[in-house]
């Protein structure tokens, strides 16, 4: 058993887009200066739902959306 506490392949479940770098930053960077493969799933878009957002901001949602994930 190697104790290396970094496997091939390091899964970071990410509550918001950007929280992976706040509260996963340093493991990322060991995992891959180890040669490791690192796989961010976001469990959110991180923007409100339409009907949460000022009617004004409505409209661009969707905009603000494909900006989080280009």
């Amino acid at each position: 058993m190697s104790d290396d506490p970094f496997g091939r392949r390091v899964l970071v479940l990410a509550p918001h887009p950007d929280d992976e770098v706040v509260g996963c930053a340093a493991l990322i960077c060991r995992a891959l200066a180890r040669g490791g493969r690192v796989t961010v799933a976001f469990l959110t878009d991180g923007v409100p739902e339409a009907d949460l957002l000022w009617r004004r901001q409505r409209p661009k949602r969707n905009e603000r959306v494909d900006r989080r994930f280009a």
